[in-house]
Formats: C-alpha cells, structure tokens, sequence
C-alpha cells in the first residue's frame, strides 16, 4: 500500500486537523444536492451556483435533474478552462523535425470541440436553449412570465 493512510475521523477531531469550510452557497429550493466533491473546486461550485440560479429563474429546475445539471457543470467548467489555456498556448505550435519546422493544431481544440457538442446536448435536453424553451408548453411559459410581473394569466378568461 503506497502513501500514507487517510486519518480517520476522531483522529483529525483530537490532534485538530484543520478542515476545509463548508462554502456557503444559495441555491433555490428545488435545486438538487450539489455534488459532494464539487465542493473541493471553487471553479465548479461557481459555475453550479451560475447554472443551479438561471435555471430555477427559467423555471425548468427539479431536484431530479441532479445527473444532468452536475455533467452540464462539469463540462461547462472543462470548456471554460480548455478555452483559457488554448488563449495561453495559442491554437497552433511549432515542431522542428528533421524537414524543417512543422505547425501542429493545438489537441486541446478538439477536446473543447467535444465538449461544446456534449454541452449543447445536455443544454438542449435540460431546455436551456430558445429553441428547446419554445417547446415548453405554452401555460408554462405564461406561468413564467406571469410570476415576473405578479399577474394571473387566466384572469381575462370567463
């Protein structure tokens, strides 16, 4: 067995290992869990807060959705990070090889591709996007837009 083993829990309560705070985060009601190791990245915390609060604003959030908004997060962190570091190395690189200098695409731009592509179709299945919003049924969608502006919908109808 290679390491050191892991304290166990009255271990770290006597000698007083210090333990990582609990983030504090609000998130709505119906939200689902967020995942007990996102909390040990600050990157996915923020983009589950982003992600947890637009689509409890959209109305299209239950706490069965867990799986899916925790992929969604995680590939969305993973799209925002590739991106950053493709800016950093640049899309291409330069390779000497024994012709000359070679220009090779940066892998990490197929990775991001990837990802956009997985993204877009958990955006799609979640309702995140305009065109799977206007397939939301209609009283829905009043309901949304009628909680905005605290009117009822049904009030004109006798």
């Amino acid at each position: 067995m290679a390491g050191r083993r892991k304290k166990d829990e009255i271990t770290k309560e006597v000698t007083g290992a210090k333990q990582r705070p609990e983030p504090t985060v609000h998130v709505p009601a119906q939200a689902p869990p967020m995942p007990q190791y996102f909390k040990d990245d600050a990157r996915l915390v923020a983009v589950w807060v982003e992600v947890v609060t637009d689509m409890d604003r959209l109305n299209i959030l239950a706490r069965t959705d867990s799986g899916t908004v925790e992929a969604y997060c995680i590939t969305l962190e993973r799209i925002r990070r590739l991106q950053a570091e493709i800016m950093r190395e640049g899309e291409v690189y330069e390779s000497r090889t024994a012709n000359g200098p070679k220009i090779y695409k940066n892998p990490k731009i197929d990775i991001l591709q990837k990802c956009v592509t997985i993204l877009k179709q958990y955006a799609i299945e979640m309702g995140c996007t305009p065109a799977s919003r206007s397939k939301v049924p209609s009283l829905l969608q009043a309901d949304l837009f009628d909680r905005k502006e605290g009117k009822n919908s049904f009030a004109g109808f006798n």
